[in-house]
Formats: C-alpha cells, sequence, structure tokens
C-alpha cells in the first residue's frame, strides 16, 4: 500500500477531509468536521462520475459506514475511498450491473451487518472492525460490487 505524504496527513487527521475529482478534472479539496464532511458542496454535475478520496478519523475509525455506501449510489460516484489508521480501501460498481438506489443500498448494507452478526455470534465471537467485515461480506456477496484493500 502506498500512503504518500496528503494521504497520510488526511488519514491522521483530526477532521473529516475529501479530495473530489470531477469527471472533468477538476479538484475540489473539501474540510469537514470530526465526524463528516461534505462532498455534496461541489455540485451534483461535479460528482455524477467522481472520484472521491475522504478519511475516517480517530483511533476506532474503520472502513466505509452505510451513508458513505448508500451516498456512493445516491451521488452517482464512479470510485469511492476512505484512509483511516494506516488503511485505505475503495469501492466501485461494475458498470454492467444496475446500480443501487440509496434506498437498496441501505437496506442491503442494513442485511450485511446482520448477517456479519450473525455469522460471528453463532461462533461466540465479538466484530473486530464491523464497517470492513461488512465490506468484506458485500464484496463476497453483491454482484456488481468492487472492493478493493490498497
Amino acid at each position: 500500500m502506498v500512503f504518500d505524504g496528503p494521504t497520510k496527513k488526511a488519514a491522521n487527521s483530526m477532521i473529516e477531509k475529501a479530495i473530489v475529482i470531477s469527471p472533468d478534472g477538476y479538484r475540489y479539496d473539501i474540510d469537514g468536521t470530526e465526524h463528516k464532511v461534505g462532498i455534496g458542496l461541489v455540485g451534483e454535475n461535479s460528482l455524477k462520475g467522481a472520484k472521491v478520496i475522504h478519511n475516517h478519523t480517530g483511533p476506532n475509525a474503520d472502513s466505509f459506514s452505510k451513508e458513505d455506501f448508500a451516498e456512493f449510489f445516491n451521488l452517482g460516484l464512479d470510485t469511492l475511498e476512505v484512509a483511516y489508521n494506516e488503511k485505505r480501501h475503495r469501492i466501485q460498481w461494475d458498470k454492467e450491473v444496475e446500480r443501487l438506489t440509496n434506498d437498496e443500498a441501505l437496506d442491503i448494507y442494513r442485511d450485511a451487518w446482520y448477517a456479519i452478526h450473525d455469522e460471528v455470534t453463532n461462533k461466540g465471537e465479538r466484530v473486530q472492525a464491523e464497517k470492513y467485515e461488512i465490506m468484506l461480506y458485500l464484496k463476497k456477496n453483491l454482484k456488481g460490487f468492487r472492493f478493493y484493500e490498497l
């Protein structure tokens, strides 16, 4: 995994930050709060088909949240990446498969949450990195979904 200076700095920031690369090549740098960065500020036309890299803050940060997952579909992003605690993940969608709606994405994420919790409970264990485990589950079980560990 390559963690360059700006990516490492953003990953270790106390606030969420995002870099949006629009389909027409413009770059937007956005600062948020401790818990959220509002990429919608760049406008709908700059987000559809965009590549977005953002961070999650704090020592207990984890992979993509349900909000990240749903917004990926809702905004029509091409690529969404997250950096946290020296880790970096990417999600994309197979263009040959019909995209999910916002509500479908939320339902699927919730169902994955239940599935991983049921699995570990049956083993008498606890989920360690919940959002990361959800991504691994979706990678295996959701047609069209691509999840990468960078």
